[in-house]
């Protein structure tokens, strides 16, 4: 144990002594600090409720904030009251042509603004939209009247040519079908069909300029589509022409025509939906009046014109050619909206679509396979230069909106097909089965000439082309067909208890004879619902039941001159087989392009692009969709825009059957649980 320290005595204790004074001293010290602190705690606490001043720089900081608000409010009005003042002067110059008895607007009395599309801003725009558009609804008792339709379930078309005492031509057609198709299905077919028909009645090149008379005549015909759904059993789609918009002024020459066009499709039956189609068609007018028979007679372009004019017999042939018109153009309506429905429903579209080039050897489909998805895979003049497929994916960047995860397409580039692929010629069977793999095809033709590119066959004859691949998918399938069709009879032979039922003979003998006719699946249009899930389940790997889109190679003169002597009957064949999609284009004009693109780097402006994550899961519930239009409307760049666009009544509910629309804004919703071990 430690001994205790000795205390100090004597000088050693006092030297440790301390002054009185110096204690004194430091008592002061220790009052004086205590008043400094709560002089700054009371300060503290008077700051938390009274402003305190602050420098210079806060200041101006905090002045050119709110002058950047001020600003931002003063444009804002001065665009309102702008708006308004273009909404009182047109709600002024509408009440000024209203009398205190006027009689509702109907097809045959109707006032100026039924077709003038105001000027103003794009919320403006769309709600003259929509009161043009619901007007043509609330008018379609009315107008279905105008004509009598058949009571009974049967197709029928009737046109009306009649022309009044001035000369004018004026159009009416009444068409109804029946469709084996329930009519939730039969309305998303119709207005698919209808936005994408009028491309397929044009030239093959989409051209809105006409040869008429002396000079090139542009005629403008901007519609309005709306689709509303009344009651449960009934659908409206209305389409009218905008004859005059304040945004887009036409000049003197531009040729307008005024067209109303009703569709209503009733549910007839659980199976079968009647289609009833009623519009009405001007004679081609401008601002200065209708045009002459003679010149509506150059631009149907097939009557006759002999001199000196007869104007009355002219008047014939061009009532006669408009009769003859509406009535093919009615038939050829109803089977592009079945080839819509069928396409719709044959296909078999994942996540990531997946399309396949396909064509013969040497019509330019690694050049474009390169072309598409930036890759440098071998395009050599010569046959079979690509044996194993070449895949990649390219993005598809979408102008609306800055994407962080752009949509992607898969391009599988297919060797090329020669007569005999199936029975083993060329490279053999194999690359029929690559076809197999893919969503869709992208089908090549070569209609150019050239001496420095060899064809196959030693000319160049796209119809025999056509012929060729068409021969060769149809004899892939129906060794397909058969052996599906051997392998589910053994199994019945097998197994006693085992049954195929009726639809299976039908559906089958059905399918063949049409591939021992050189003719795709698909091109069958009047395919039942219960057939086309049969066909999905018997045989879902059929190559003819995907849809085709088909691109015609042309030289960049051909291409840029919009003429070609093989469009037509290319053009002919497709709608002869099925239809399809046929788009003209030039890889050579195409490649120009992209090295022009290499040259200057500002030509085309690069998309940045994320790899897309997909999750594919099951216990689906429901989908909230709102379109792109209506968010960009009403959202207005708010980063909480969605709640508005619930207050307006745009976001909606929709289930497994729903068709995806272009621009839609999905939120899926899912119901997933564990898997039971």
């Amino acid at each position: 144990m430690p001994k205790p320290k000795r205390q100090l005595t004597g000088v050693a204790k006092d030297k440790y002594r301390i002054p009185k004074e110096e204690i004194l001293y430091l008592k002061r010290v220790i009052f004086d600090m205590e008043n400094n602190r709560s002089r700054l705690q009371q300060a503290r606490e008077h700051a938390q409720y009274h402003d305190t001043p602050l420098s210079w720089t806060h200041v101006a900081a905090a002045l050119k904030a709110d002058m950047l608000d001020l600003s931002y409010v003063n444009r804002s009005l001065k665009k309102s009251i702008q708006m308004h003042t273009q909404t009182a002067n047109l709600l002024s110059l509408w009440v000024s042509h209203q009398s205190l008895h006027a009689p509702k607007p109907t097809t045959t009395r109707e006032t100026w603004q039924s077709s003038h599309l105001m000027l103003g801003d794009p919320a403006l725009r769309k709600t003259a939209c929509e009161w043009i558009s619901k007007q043509m609804v609330h008018n379609t008792p009315q107008a279905m009247a105008d004509i009598p339709f058949p009571f009974d379930a049967d197709d029928q078309i009737h046109v009306h040519v009649l022309d009044d005492d001035d000369g004018v031509v004026r159009t009416k057609v009444m068409a109804q079908f029946m469709l084996p198709f329930p009519r939730d299905q039969v309305t998303n077919a119709v207005w698919t069909a209808e936005g994408s028909f009028c491309a397929t009645q044009l030239d093959v090149f989409d051209c809105n300029t006409e040869d008429v008379g002396h000079g090139p005549r542009r005629i403008q015909l901007k519609t309005l589509s709306y689709l509303s759904s009344t009651t449960t059993d009934e659908s409206i789609m209305t389409l009218r022409t905008i004859v005059q918009d304040d945004a887009h002024p036409t000049d003197k020459k531009t040729w307008l025509m005024e067209t109303k066009m009703w569709i209503v499709m009733e549910q007839w039956g659980p199976q079968y939906t009647r289609v009833r189609t009623f519009f009405t068609m001007t004679q081609p007018f401008t601002k200065r009046g209708f045009v002459s028979v003679e010149e509506y007679a150059r631009f149907q372009r097939n009557v006759p014109i002999e001199y000196p004019v007869d104007t009355k017999a002219l008047l014939r042939q061009v009532k006669q050619r408009s009769y003859d018109g509406h009535m093919e153009q009615r038939r050829q309506w109803k089977e592009h909206v079945l080839r819509a429905f069928a396409a719709a429903r044959f296909g078999r579209v994942r996540n990531n679509l997946k399309m396949g080039l396909v064509g013969l050897p040497n019509v330019g489909k690694s050049s474009l396979f390169n072309l598409l998805t930036a890759q440098s895979v071998a395009a050599e003049n010569f046959p079979f230069c690509t044996i194993d497929p070449n895949e990649a994916r390219c993005a598809v960047p979408d102008e609306r909106y800055e994407c962080e995860y752009p949509a992607y397409l898969q391009c599988t580039d297919i060797a090329g097909l020669i007569r005999g692929a199936s029975e083993g010629a060329g490279l053999g069977n194999a690359f029929l089965s690559h076809i197999q793999a893919v969503d869709g095809i992208f089908h090549v033709i070569r209609a150019f000439e050239s001496e420095e590119v060899v064809h196959v066959d030693d000319t160049v004859d796209p119809i025999r082309d056509l012929e060729t691949i068409q021969g060769e998918l149809c004899k892939k399938d129906l060794s397909y067909v058969l052996a599906q069709r051997k392998a589910r009879e053994t199994d019945v032979r097998k197994n006693p208890t085992m049954k195929l039922p009726p639809l299976f003979f039908t559906v089958m003998d059905t399918v063949q004879e049409l591939l021992e006719a050189n003719k795709s699946i698909a091109s069958k249009n009047d395919w039942t619902a219960p057939e086309v899930d049969k066909i999905n389940e018997l045989i879902p790997a059929a190559i003819t039941t995907k849809p085709i889109i088909y691109l015609v190679n042309l030289t960049k003169r051909d291409f840029i001159r919009k003429g070609n002597k093989w469009l037509v009957p290319i053009k002919q064949w497709v709608d002869s087989h099925g239809g399809g999609v046929m788009i003209p284009f030039s890889v050579e004009f195409e490649q120009e392009l992209w090295d022009q693109r290499k040259v200057n780097k500002e030509f085309v402006p690069e998309v940045p692009s994320v790899l897309p994550r997909i999750i594919k899961v099951g216990g689906f519930i429901k989908a909230e969709v709102v379109g792109f239009e209506d968010f960009k409307t009403l959202s207005e760049g708010d980063k909480k825009g969605m709640s508005k666009v619930k207050a307006a009544g745009k976001y909606r509910q929709e289930g497994k059957t729903y068709v995806v629309q272009d621009g839609d804004i999905i939120y899926f919703q899912f119901n997933v649980t564990n898997k039971k071990k």
